[in-house]
């Protein structure tokens, strides 16, 4: 049998703007970060190819502005999800020499002089990830003739046509989060252009305030102004013009950018590097990618991960286009962890499988089932316990995990090494996965991950076996690597017995919940 290594493991800390345009972004940059095909550029094209990609542990977190900025200056992001120059330049200011603006060589400033790949990507000049661009919108029904640009609104006649909050005079714009551009350039336009003598006021609040008190007012055809954006959701389904605002104070279009800091890139080898910065720079969505996926979110009330996960699927030869390279014909598709990405699943070569879900889950073993579904709400999936079995049906691991500090004198048994046992880990994870699909009806975006229940099998006869932890970590990363940081996230237990059913070195089980 051959030996599948034990994978690099590259932990990467992904920051977020806590608005759902920014969090659908960052998901679709999750799922670039997390292929396989990401690092294949710094690989030689080999049939070890596979067994040689690194496994990354992708966390992700997300705050408003002015945190998600403060966490990457500190050091607690590597990489956030996105920077806007006319909305977030004063942001990045005071730490803009420890971190490259990708793409955008005007912003990036001494980039490190003893690393000439790090000096490169900062020198590197490629089209945004998207163009955002700020307006004051009001429903296509407010004529134009009478309401062409912001000075209109200065006019007491004009304004008194627009919604009034109940019990008072006053003509809200109801905003977003204080940090945001919009809301900063929106309380500098009152002032401006003398709104406040009108009657107007802006007020911060949520994304689900704004965007609500707009869709009422136009329900009841009143006459609102929304301070609003590009791309956002509300452009999908209700025609917004936005109003002339001769001052310029809402900003040019913007570039929409990743920031990544430059001590997070001297991790990685030149040769990883130069293959992560690769396919980075060639990420583009667009304004209306963008929109659809908010509108998934907003509309379709589907979480950032599956709204993201949608639009790839739709899409999938423009994101292939991004990992582009001389051999990414040896995983195209094989080398995917999302089950909705996989096309050719009997393709799949026995080095391949560590990488991919199986198209069938393996049947049980016994006189049991794979897995039970509750009845009642909250629906609660329990697996059996996976096996190690490969593409084959057959197991691809079988006798206990010797330690790699012990030795194979003091065993009459078959052993298989510490390396083995983590793959054979990572084979029932995958097996996990597969049993849990096909508990969702086909679609893994319903299961939220509660617990695991892992068994190693040890030949450590002086019953001083520390590394079971390390053994199930290949389940566990690869499993959050399959779901997400937020729904892969589990509790776990972790044993082990001198000898496992059919000798198998690991078994794993899982609780999860399985949603709408």
């Amino acid at each position: 049998m051959e030996t599948v290594t034990s994978p690099n493991i590259l932990r990467i800390r992904q920051g977020r703007i806590d608005l759902s345009f920014h969090q659908v972004v960052g998901e679709v940059f999750a799922y670039v970060l997390s292929d396989p095909r990401l690092f294949l550029s710094s690989l030689p094209p080999s049939p070890d190819t596979i067994s040689s990609l690194p496994l990354v542990d992708l966390s992700v977190s997300s705050a408003p502005h002015a945190d998600a900025f403060a966490a990457l200056q500190k050091g607690e992001t590597d990489i956030l999800v996105g920077w806007f120059d006319g909305s977030h330049g004063t942001y990045l200011e005071p730490f803009q020499k420890d971190v490259i603006v990708l793409g955008d060589p005007s912003k990036n400033i001494s980039a490190l002089p003893d690393d000439d790949d790090v000096a490169a990507a900062a020198a590197f000049s490629s089209p945004p990830v998207y163009s955002p661009y700020c307006i004051w919108g009001v429903p296509s029904y407010v004529p134009e003739a009478l309401v062409p640009d912001v000075r209109s609104l200065a006019n007491i006649a004009i304004a008194a046509r627009f919604k009034k909050e109940e019990g008072t005079e006053k003509h809200v714009l109801q905003g977003i989060a204080p940090g945001a551009g919009i809301s900063r350039f929106s309380r500098e336009m009152l002032h401006k252009y003398g709104l406040n003598e009108a009657g107007w006021e802006f007020r911060n609040g949520s994304q689900e305030d704004c965007f609500s008190a707009f869709e009422k007012a136009v329900e009841k055809e009143e006459w609102i102004v929304i301070p609003l954006w590009h791309p956002q959701y509300l452009h999908a389904h209700h025609s917004i013009r936005a109003l002339k605002e001769p001052q310029g104070l809402l900003r040019p279009v913007d570039h929409a950018r990743l920031v990544l800091r430059k001590d997070f890139l001297k991790q990685f080898s030149p040769q990883q590097r130069s293959a992560i910065l690769g396919v980075l720079q060639r990420v583009t969505l667009g304004n209306s990618a963008v929109t659809e996926m908010d509108s998934y979110v907003h509309v379709d009330k589907l979480d950032y991960r599956s709204a993201a996960r949608k639009w790839i699927r739709a899409h999938q030869a423009q994101v292939d286009s991004w990992f582009e390279n001389g051999h990414v014909d040896i995983v195209q598709r094989a080398t995917q962890l999302d089950q909705y990405l996989l096309e050719d699943e009997a393709a799949i070569t026995a080095k391949q499988h560590a990488y991919a879900i199986p198209a069938r889950a393996p049947a049980a073993a016994g006189a049991y089932s794979p897995f039970s579904t509750s009845t009642t709400a909250p629906q609660i999936i329990h697996t059996s316990f996976q096996l190690p079995f490969g593409p084959d049906g057959k197991l691809a691991y079988v006798g206990p995990i010797l330690p790699n500090d012990a030795s194979a004198s003091k065993t009459s048994r078959k052993t298989i090494t510490e390396d083995e046992g983590l793959a054979a880990a990572r084979l029932c994870a995958l097996n996990l996965l597969a049993q849990l699909r096909d508990a969702a009806s086909g679609d893994l975006a319903r299961v939220q991950l509660l617990r695991l229940e892992g068994y190693v099998a040890t030949a450590d006869v002086d019953g001083h076996f520390v590394n079971v932890p390390r053994i199930l970590n290949g389940a566990s990363l690869l499993i959050r690597h399959a779901l997400g940081a937020q729904r892969g996230a589990h509790s776990r237990t972790a044993l082990t017995l001198s000898t496992n059913p059919l000798d198998v070195p690991t078994m794993i089980g899982a609780v999860a919940e399985l949603r709408w």
